[in-house]
């Protein structure tokens, strides 16, 4: 699996380099064919700013924004600007130009700011120094993609000003979020220390001036090899702090780490203040004794009852191939996800083993459990775990014909319990429209039809028991698609 990682990050260096540099090369071939008559307004208005024909744009390689108009009212006046990313044959730098309208109408160019690195990584916005407007966030990046610098700005009286009081910030992962409810973004950035290797989260925010440090810096995990995702949210229904949510990546399985952000007793409420990152998932480790287990298994109590925040963290150790923490319901609480081998699979080596994916809450200093699932990430689906079925039901995985079996598990067969079939209680396969159709289909029930793929169902009429389920429970509360792949999946 190591290697599956490792050529993973030799490919997303190779995509993230492929952004070139000369006039009118890989950048300009990504040009619309034909620009709309305002983007050509735009492009003209840039052309009499910069006097030259000669632009390269830059294109954003991830996230929402990668077109290379970018509209977005940056001011507060209710009225779009366009950001455009370029080069000259005049210069080796990448601008930032702002382009805004005139009292008739007409784009003009005030203000273009060159950027630390040629390439640009992402654009977003988010109200970090005024609630009534949006400031810009850009990820620079080198050619090699190895070296990632973010900067903030704000657009201010026609000019562009760098808002980080000390300039752009190295990160390789980053979260711009309101931590504390005042209606202001904070600025959360996973580093690396080229050095020792170690992650480092760093969090930043508007003192009044200027975009600045807001708490103390913190390591992460030792062995933490990357950054599968950033988040934040509540922390549960009965704990309303918002919390940074951290999935990292440790070799081929994946941890969840979990920050708020709070101030020493005794200081007062203005941003300026002092504050500290408190680790609430991990933050006893030091207190353990040397005979405490140290891969987690089991619920370790201390005297009041109450679970040990290192097993919490333990408790978050997962497959690399389930979920990263999210929200899964829109109520605002992050869900962490956690995985439980199947019954069956205690022998199996890893690549064949299927976990059953458990959605947690943290709540009184435990994993609450909120929803569990069996999920197919290389056919895209999702099942529901009733909790009767925790445990006591498994799942038969048969390559061939791109199918899952739930089979009500028993233990006391002699024989492999996961060849015993006689209690099945359902299939999904996963058909592709290129696929030979064969009859065997007929008796299917159509569940879903996404792109090429059609998800069929079936129930065999032995199926009965307390386990058992219709057709139309599979279809209306248990069975869904997914939206993405596991973090180690190609």
């Amino acid at each position: 699996m190591t290697r599956v990682f490792c050529m993973l990050l030799v490919l997303c260096v190779l995509l993230s380099s492929c952004t070139g540099a000369a006039p009118f090369q890989n950048e300009e071939l990504l040009r619309p064919p034909r620009l709309t008559e305002e983007q050509r307004e735009i492009e003209n208005a840039l052309i009499a700013s910069v006097n030259s024909e000669n632009l390269t744009f830059k294109y954003p390689k991830s996230g929402e924004h990668r077109s290379a108009f970018i509209f977005q009212d940056i001011d507060g006046d209710s009225q779009d600007e366009a950001l455009v990313f370029y080069m000259t044959n005049a210069s080796d730098s990448t601008f930032l130009s702002v382009l805004d309208r005139m009292p008739d109408g007409k784009w003009y160019s005030p203000y273009a700011i060159g950027g630390p690195e040629g390439n640009v990584e992402f654009v977003e916005f988010a109200p970090m120094t005024d609630p009534s407007r949006y400031d810009i966030l850009v990820g620079w990046s080198d050619v090699s993609g190895q070296q990632k610098r973010l900067a903030i700005y704000s657009y201010l009286n026609g000019r562009l000003e760098n808002r980080l009081k000390d300039g752009p910030q190295s990160y390789e992962t980053y979260l711009a979020a309101d931590l504390d409810g005042d209606q202001l973004s904070e600025l959360a950035l996973i580093s690396i220390d080229r050095d020792d290797r170690s992650h480092w989260l760093h969090l930043f925010a508007y003192n009044g001036f200027t975009v600045d440090v807001y708490a103390n810096d913190v390591a992460l995990s030792d062995y933490m090899m990357g950054c599968a995702g950033i988040i934040s949210g509540r922390i549960s229904q009965t704990d309303p702090r918002i919390g940074i949510f951290i999935d990292e990546i440790l070799e081929d399985t994946l941890v969840t780490e979990v920050f708020v952000c709070e101030r020493p007793s005794g200081e007062d409420n203005r941003r300026s203040a002092g504050k500290f990152l408190r680790n609430i998932i991990w933050e006893d480790m030091s207190d353990l004794s040397e005979d405490s287990p140290a891969d987690g298994a089991g619920s370790m109590e201390d005297d009041s009852g109450e679970i040990n925040a290192f097993t919490l963290y333990e408790l978050t150790r997962r497959s690399g191939n389930t979920d990263i923490c999210r929200d899964l319901n829109g109520d605002g609480i992050i869900e962490i996800p956690t995985g439980r081998l199947m019954p069956g699979y205690e022998d199996y080596d890893a690549a064949d083993q299927i976990y059953l994916t458990q959605y947690k809450h943290l709540q009184n200093n435990a994993l609450g459990n909120v929803y569990s699932a069996a999920i197919n990430w290389n056919s895209g689906y999702q099942v529901e775990f009733p909790p009767s079925w925790v445990d006591h039901v498994t799942v038969v995985n048969q390559p061939e014909n791109n199918e899952w079996r739930f089979i009500e598990y028993n233990s006391q067969l002699q024989n492999n319990p996961l060849e015993d079939w006689s209690s099945e209680l359902m299939r999904i396969r996963v058909v592709s429209h290129k696929d030979y159709q064969d009859r065997s289909i007929e008796n299917y029930t159509v569940l879903a039809v996404r792109g090429a793929f059609t998800y069929y169902a079936y129930i065999p009429e032995t199926a009965s028991g307390s386990l058992s389920i219709t057709m139309e429970q599979l279809k209306d509360k248990m069975f869904s698609l997914t939206e993405r792949k596991g973090v180690f999946e190609t």
